[in-house]
Formats: C-alpha cells, structure tokens, sequence
C-alpha cells in the first residue's frame, strides 16, 4: 500500500530527517546541491519547512472554520436579506437608486399579444382534442338515464353507468 504524499506525511518525515541527522551526522559537513553547509544549517533547512508546513496546516484550519461560519451565517440570515431586498426593490423603482442599493429593478413579465394569441390557439386544441367542456357547455349535455339492470346470477349488484365528466 502506497502512502500518501500530504502536508502531515511531509513534517513527519522532516522531523524524522532532523532526528537523524542530529543523531549520526552531527559533527559533519556536507556538500548539498553543490554548496558546502553544516550538520546544524541542514536542520536549519528542514526546521523551516516544519514551520511554515504547521503554519499552513494552522492556516487551512482557520481558513476552513472561516469558511464554514461565513457559511452558516449566510444560511441563518438569508430569509432576512431577502426580505430586505424585496422591500427596497418594492420602494424605489428608480434604477439609478437601486444601483445604489447594488440591485436592478425587477423585469417586467407582460406577455406579448402574440404568445397570447399562441397561447389562446393552443388552449382551444386542447380542448377540441380532449373534447372538454366549459362550465354552460356542460349544463347543456343531458344524460339517459341508465337501464335497470338484472341481477346477474352471482347476486351482485349493477352499477350505473358513468356519468360523462370534463376533465
């Protein structure tokens, strides 16, 4: 199983490194990357990216606790907020006022004669094809009535016929 390569797997490994080196290599120089340095300026190194590794994991906590409370803020207050925002945008119909407020004024949502006219088309289609019926045009059927029924060998009752709905 391989092992991860995060930011906890990284310090453990530079504290481990400065263990070791101040445990066989303490009183040695090396050459790293073609410059001469001490036992003590190689655990200066790694000592550095400790920190600034445990300052970044520190960092990301606040940053994600921050984070999570702007969160639940905006959760608890956003009947509130817009609330607020319907208020102003019923106030002021300016637009140059509302920009003001950072919003826009609400768009209208008049339909044209033309989608009414579709929509009139559509309607009367539907009711052709469905063969429905307004409230007078269905005052005007009359039903037969049914026929009595005999009782069929079983003894069970008939039941009448259905009457004629508009749906």
């Amino acid at each position: 199983m391989a092992t991860k390569n995060n930011r906890a797997n990284s310090l453990d490994q530079d504290t481990q490194l400065i263990a070791g080196v101040h445990q066989h290599l303490m009183n040695q120089s090396f050459i790293v990357g073609d410059k001469p340095c001490t036992a003590q300026q190689v655990i200066d190194v790694f000592q550095s990216r400790i920190t600034t590794g445990r300052a970044a994991v520190s960092g990301k906590a606040a940053w994600q606790a921050a984070v999570k409370a702007d969160r639940e803020q905006r959760a608890q207050t956003a009947v509130f907020v817009r609330a607020f925002r319907n208020i102003v945008q019923g106030m002021f119909h300016d637009p140059s006022t509302l920009a003001d407020f950072g919003l826009s004024p609400r768009k209208s949502t008049k339909k044209t004669v033309e989608t009414k006219s579709v929509a009139i088309a559509k309607n009367k289609a539907t009711r052709t094809a469905r063969s429905t019926m307004g409230k007078k045009q269905k005052a005007k059927v009359k039903g037969a009535a049914p026929a009595p029924a005999s009782p069929d060998a079983g003894g069970a009752k008939a039941l009448p016929a259905p009457k004629p709905t508009a749906a």
